[in-house]
């Protein structure tokens, strides 16, 4: 037995529309979408896409999140979204066919960097990736060994700062007990040529 439109369990809601309200019920306020376009970018323009030498114009759909201080919740971050990404970069190769190559690397990591080359591209191109692939390489090299040459140097500056702050304190609490020290002797000389004078007047009785 079929049933018709009304009859259909729920049929107040199958295309979208909102089922009927039942007297007396509060009607709710549907709150409007904000349309996000490129002349209405809410969270501002993706910043870094070009189209050749031209600067590409994307909205970003949601707000741009602030970095984040630990490194080891950075790190798993990134691998996380970075493997959502390369998921993205081959669905996007297998339905459309096109060229692609994405590479990425994360500033504290000891492991090589990650890269995702298209069917297409890697059958049609296969020497340039790797040539690519290998420029990447060394940049990405060069890049975590000048962070960690900055690193140490930053640490070593850190060192000599608090070595340095340590020889003043040293010479500080030096300086201190010699003028303590003086001063003790000071007042023995006092005490000593006052004992003198006292029994000089003795004498003199």
């Amino acid at each position: 037995m079929t049933m018709g439109n009304d009859e259909r369990p729920g049929s107040g809601d199958v295309f979208g529309d909102a089922p009927s309200e039942e007297p007396g019920s509060p009607k709710k306020k549907k709150k409007d979408r904000v349309r996000i376009t490129n002349t209405n970018a809410l969270h501002g323009l993706v910043e870094g896409a070009r189209r050749g030498g031209q600067a590409l114009e994307i909205p970003r759909m949601q707000k741009l999140r602030g970095p984040i201080e630990n490194r080891g919740d950075s790190t798993r971050r990134f691998l996380r979204l970075v493997k959502d990404i390369m998921e993205r970069c081959e669905q996007v190769s297998q339905e459309t066919g096109c060229w692609l190559f994405f590479t990425a690397q994360h500033m504290f990591a000891k492991e090589p960097f990650l890269h995702y080359a298209s069917p297409r591209i890697r059958k049609e191109g296969r020497k340039e990736v790797e040539e690519i692939t290998n420029n990447f390489n060394r940049l990405f090299l060069t890049l975590i060994a000048a962070r960690n040459h900055e690193s140490k140097e930053m640490h070593r500056k850190l060192l000599a700062a608090e070595e340095k702050e340590a020889d003043a304190q040293k010479e500080l609490q030096a300086a201190r007990e010699g003028e303590q020290r003086e001063a003790e002797a000071c007042w023995h000389e006092l005490g000593r040529c006052a004992a003198c004078d006292a029994m000089y007047v003795q004498t003199q009785h």
